[in-house]
């Protein structure tokens, strides 16, 4: 698993690595979310602790049995446990916006503390006027990537997700990519 803060293999990993690890996390979610056959599964706990690193260049979201949910998705929009489905799908969405700041700014969420600020309340203002350099983590000694720019409005679009239709991870992973 991925430690931001005291892990020398994360100093390691240079931003077109972070950028492929956030597309394959991201691909694993849309998995659970879009394509799983019998409804869809929420995850309920993404975050880099939870990302385990093949070869230093793979991401693999863990799973943890006492955090997911499968829920059934019914045809008809309107009941009431489709809003609770939503809400559920919409909290992965927020936990992956989550997951591309620490992978943006090489700190861990649990760890973060900033003028009393969590990562997220400290890194959105920051997202909403598109200035990522106070983001980007200082041990990283090259440039930042165009795709650092693609993660961080990804980043952006997932944290403030609060609004009904629910965005869809799919949306989100074609703007990681530079599709939109």
């Amino acid at each position: 698993m991925v430690n931001f803060v005291g892990d020398k293999a994360a100093t390691e990993l240079l931003w077109k690595t972070r950028w492929a690890i956030a597309l394959e996390i991201g691909s694993a979610i849309q998995y659970l979310h879009e394509e799983f056959v019998d409804g869809s599964i929420v995850n309920l706990s993404i975050c880099s602790s939870h990302v385990g690193l093949v070869d230093r260049s793979s991401g693999t979201l863990g799973i943890y049995e006492t955090t997911i949910k499968q829920l059934k998705l019914d045809d008809d929009p309107m009941k009431s446990s489709d809003i609770d489905i939503n809400e559920h799908l919409r909290a992965d969405i927020k936990g992956y916006g989550g997951l591309l700041l620490e992978l943006i700014s090489g700190q861990s969420s649990r760890l973060f503390e900033k003028d009393g600020q969590c990562l997220v309340d400290w890194a959105l203002p920051h997202l909403e006027k598109n200035i990522i350099s106070p983001l980007l983590d200082p041990r990283l000694t090259e440039p930042s990537d165009p795709e650092v720019a693609h993660m961080a409005r990804a980043a952006l679009a997932c944290l403030k997700n609060d609004s009904s239709p629910y965005l869809k991870i799919s949306k989100v992973l074609a703007i990681v990519r530079g599709d939109q």
